[in-house]
């Protein structure tokens, strides 16, 4: 899930966290303006579920993100 709005991110993030752990499912929020460590660490360990800023999914990746299989990708743009 990809969305522009970092508090848009927070509250979908909140909600597949929820979800997702029922079933196993791991996830992690990535946005700007909050620190790089505990983002990219989280991505490093590996997740099911990647929630956030284009931006920041793409520089947080630095070769941590293997898409080998995509069930969904969602791409939120307010405008």
């Amino acid at each position: 899930m990809c969305s522009c709005c970092w508090w848009g991110l927070l509250q979908v993030h909140a909600d597949f966290e929820f979800y997702g752990n029922a079933v196993g499912l791991s996830t992690v929020c990535v946005y700007g303006g909050a620190p790089y460590g505990g983002q990219e660490n989280a991505m490093r360990k590996g997740v099911d579920i990647v929630v956030g800023t284009p931006g920041r999914v793409k520089v947080t990746d630095r070769g941590s993100m293997h898409l080998f299989i995509i069930y969904f990708s969602v791409c939120q743009l307010h405008g």
